[in-house]
């Protein structure tokens, strides 16, 4: 779930400017791999659990 309200945070930022206004475009594009990385790695986790 923090992962998909990662992505899209800093997705919405990186193309529409909002909510952090365009700070920082490597900020948003390392949020976003941050981002999608945790929800792999969640879902990995998630998959060998009985």
């Amino acid at each position: 779930m923090i992962s998909v309200v990662l992505v899209l945070a800093f997705g919405i930022d990186l193309f529409a400017k909002w909510p952090f206004h365009g700070y920082s475009i490597l900020m948003d594009i390392a949020y976003l791999v941050f981002g999608i990385v945790l929800g792999y790695l969640t879902w990995q986790v998630h998959r060998e659990l009985p």
